[in-house]
């Protein structure tokens, strides 16, 4: 498992800026997605370590992960982590690959069991295909 690294990041946030800093900490973290420096699968710092090196409070790092996760670069896994989200195996462009599988059940979990506890007549199945 690759671990995102714990270097001091604070000179990157503008706290005297207009633009959120939560804004701010989710694009920096969004660029380096992008630029490759974060690889697929990674897992980043806990809420506390990603707020001691951005020198922000936690729950701006809790909005920038939510944000993140929104545009769809990073997944939560409730009691292990969040990571970077794998990239689609560009040799299956039919369907998606194994890689995303823990993603899409990590995504989708929680409107399968909310479908299936309000009584939808959907199957699992069903559910699943249709938000594939």
């Amino acid at each position: 498992m690759i671990t995102m690294s714990l270097d001091d990041r604070s000179a990157r946030i503008k706290h005297d800026s207009a633009t959120p800093v939560s804004v701010q900490v989710a694009a920096d973290i969004d660029a380096d997605i992008d630029a490759g420096r974060l690889a697929p699968d990674t897992r980043l710092p806990s809420e506390a370590e990603l707020s001691e090196q951005y020198g922000v409070a936690r729950v701006s790092v809790r909005r920038a992960i939510q944000k993140l996760r929104e545009q769809g670069k990073v997944v939560t896994v409730h009691g292990r982590g969040t990571y970077v989200t794998p990239n689609p195996n560009p040799a299956n462009q039919d369907g998606p690959s194994s890689l995303q599988f823990p993603y899409l059940i990590a995504r989708y979990a929680p409107i399968v069991i909310s479908l299936l506890r309000h009584g939808s007549h959907f199957t699992i199945r069903a559910t699943i295909c249709l938000l594939l």
